[in-house]
């Protein structure tokens, strides 16, 4: 599966790996599995600096926050930080936080020393 993640206990935070061409779906099932394990609200570091995004579309990007919109509003979502190295990534993960402005903290970055910095400023979400 081309996405991964492990739950780090000490920091109260999601590490998630992303890797290879990633499609609608991948996202999807782990937004779903995310959900249904109840993780929502730890924050999220997703390093996505090894996936390539070329199968995703800017549709694809406005049915993620169609879908990702009731499933963060049901309970508190915690930040989310995304690392890319490719410029198209980027894009699309920014315009994906920008739909989801009202619903979730999802931010991109280009390095993780930058997205630690940022993550640790947020207290975990009550009930993670």
């Amino acid at each position: 599966m081309p996405i991964s993640y492990m739950l780090d206990s000490a920091r109260e935070r999601l590490i998630t790996t992303v890797s290879g061409p990633i499609v609608f779906e991948d996202i999807r099932d782990h937004l779903e599995t995310l959900r249904k394990e109840q993780n929502l609200g730890y924050a999220e570091l997703i390093d996505a600096r090894t996936a390539t995004t070329s199968m995703l579309s800017s549709a694809d990007i406005l049915r993620l926050a169609d879908l990702a919109r009731p499933a963060v509003g049901q309970r508190a979502c915690g930040p989310r930080a995304v690392v890319v190295n490719i410029e198209v990534a980027f894009g699309m993960v920014r315009m994906l936080g920008i739909l989801l402005t009202e619903h979730s903290n999802l931010e991109v970055f280009r390095g993780l020393d930058e997205a630690e910095r940022w993550l640790a400023g947020f207290r975990p979400v009550e009930g993670a």
